[in-house]
């Protein structure tokens, strides 16, 4: 039986899926590859033949790669190793040298989200009840220009009494959210059902405090298959489209965003559908180009983000 090899997607398009799929900041991303997958394929030693699969705890994480290319081959990434002997911590900026495996984005579930330091002060920040109206902000203003001092003094408080983990993708888990070095605690990340734990049991808050987003919006069958032409001919666009929105095809899978029912219809993402269909070769760029400029002006510019390295 023939495996079919792995398709490896760059991170700008892996990006756009998680944050069409999982709405995920590029901070949230770097915590799910520092998790790791659940699964490590090793060598028992030196010159066996075969691989040999090790199950690990569920981490909740995502392999991420970069390419070797000296050996022409993907290599598990590591934040740690990107960094080495640069005297750097950016974790976001080596995060661009990823890539994922496609199917490993269709299937992945987030068993954890993540908050950033600035966005878990913004959001204590909106309980009135809970803090103060304190107007002075701590050393790292300029980050956090509407913190108060108590809702951070808080924030440290927790951390101190390992109620809160605060972990960093590329120096590992520690006190970083307190440090005087605004690089390394501006960049802290927290686990959010810590988050809701400390929320529950100190600011009185029942269910989880909602996080303003930018929807994204789907769009219906019928709009599916009158805006992207895979056939010229309008019967035989409408005979390609029927059954594969019906019951999607894997490839297909991961533009929809809601599940149809008796008299409604699914719910598409357009840019995720275009790269679908870039991606099998059933339409071409300039062909989707043009759908997204004309058709999905708002989306366009997330759509050329996604097929930036590609020759137009």
């Amino acid at each position: 039986m023939n495996i079919a090899p792995p398709v490896y997607i760059p991170y700008q398009r892996g990006k756009a899926l998680l944050q069409a799929k999982w709405e995920a900041s590029p901070a949230e991303i770097a915590g799910w590859v520092m998790l790791g997958p659940n699964v490590e394929t090793a060598k028992e030693e030196e010159g066996a033949k075969e691989a040999i699969e090790v199950q690990l705890p569920n981490t909740g994480g995502l392999a991420a790669y970069f390419f070797h290319e000296k050996s022409a081959e993907y290599r598990q990434f590591d934040f740690a190793l990107a960094l080495l002997g640069s005297g750097d911590v950016d974790y976001l900026r080596v995060l661009q040298q990823c890539w994922f495996v496609q199917e490993d984005l269709d299937t992945f579930k987030p068993t954890h989200r993540f908050l950033t330091r600035a966005a878990l002060i913004e959001r204590w920040s909106r309980l009135p009840s809970s803090f103060g109206n304190a107007s002075v902000v701590d050393a790292g203003a300029s980050a956090d220009p509407n913190a108060t001092k108590e809702v951070i003094d808080f924030l440290n408080n927790q951390i101190r009494a390992e109620h809160l983990t605060d972990l960093h993708p590329a120096l590992g888990l520690a006190h970083f959210a307190v440090s005087q070095d605004h690089v390394t605690r501006d960049q802290a990340l927290f686990f959010v059902n810590e988050v809701e734990a400390i929320e529950r049991a100190h600011l009185g808050v029942a269910g989880a405090v909602e996080v303003p987003k930018s929807p994204v919006t789907g769009i219906t069958r019928n709009q599916v298959i009158g805006e992207f032409r895979v056939c010229p001919k309008v019967a035989e666009n409408e005979r390609y489209w029927g059954g594969r929105l019906g019951d999607p095809p894997k490839w297909l899978r991961p533009a929809r965003m809601t599940s149809g029912s008796k008299g409604k219809s699914a719910l598409w993402d357009p840019v995720l559908l275009a790269h679908a269909l870039l991606a099998a070769k059933y339409m071409t760029t300039r062909q989707l180009d043009a759908v997204m400029r004309e058709r999905f002006p708002s989306r366009f510019e997330e759509w050329r983000e996604y097929t930036r390295d590609i020759d137009r």
